[in-house]
């Protein structure tokens, strides 16, 4: 039974462009998810005394912190400052050193916010890069997607690095160790491949 609830909470949230639309309802993979929840425990499939045991609550609380220092530095406007300032420092080095410097702070903002607003900082400070050197814009905004889905040295640079560290009981620096590798990695290689695949 638990086995066929999940295929059904998977089968749900990827069909969820397909399915008819409620009102006030969003049918994500959160909306999928709550609603196997229920079931699991409406059909007692989760024993009572497991509900509150199931909940990683530090976890819960570090995802907390982590929306709330991603909006501290948007509203202040440091993410911007930092962006700004590293790009124009960058400039002396040519368009693959603002391609480097876009990748590097993006990559950092994923780490310590959120992805989405990682892009969202370093998007418009990247177009404004390229029309200031004349140069196309689109390797930068190429390194900027792969740099914010590329969240691999923090547990809060994104939700599933989190519940695989309450699952797996790992530390911050387990992270550090077996993440920081994957982002220089993912660094070379970008910085290669991009100006060959798509030119400035």
């Amino acid at each position: 039974m638990a086995l066929t609830i999940l295929a059904l909470m998977i089968a749900g949230a990827t069909a969820t462009d397909y399915l008819p639309k409620f009102e006030n309802v969003n049918a994500d993979m959160f909306f999928f998810s709550a609603v196997a929840a229920m079931l699991m425990i409406w059909l007692k499939i989760v024993p009572q005394q497991k509900y509150t045991k199931a909940i990683s609550w530090d976890i819960l609380i570090t995802i907390a912190c982590s929306f709330w220092i991603s909006k501290a530095m948007q509203n202040s406007g440091l993410a911007d400052g930092i962006a700004h300032t590293a790009i124009n420092f960058a400039k002396n080095w040519g368009p693959v050193g603002v391609l480097a410097c876009i990748f590097l702070i993006t990559t950092i903002f994923t780490e310590l916010i959120t992805n989405n607003a990682a892009a969202a900082i370093a998007f418009p400070v990247a177009m404004a890069a390229a029309n200031q050197m004349g140069i196309d814009p689109k390797p930068f905004f190429v390194a900027i997607c792969i740099a914010a889905s590329a969240s691999f040295a923090t547990p809060i640079g994104y939700q599933t690095n989190l519940i695989v560290q309450g699952i797996g009981n790992y530390k911050f620096v387990d992270y550090v160790k077996v993440g920081l590798p994957l982002n220089i990695l993912m660094f070379i290689i970008s910085i290669i491949l991009i100006p060959l695949l798509w030119s400035f």
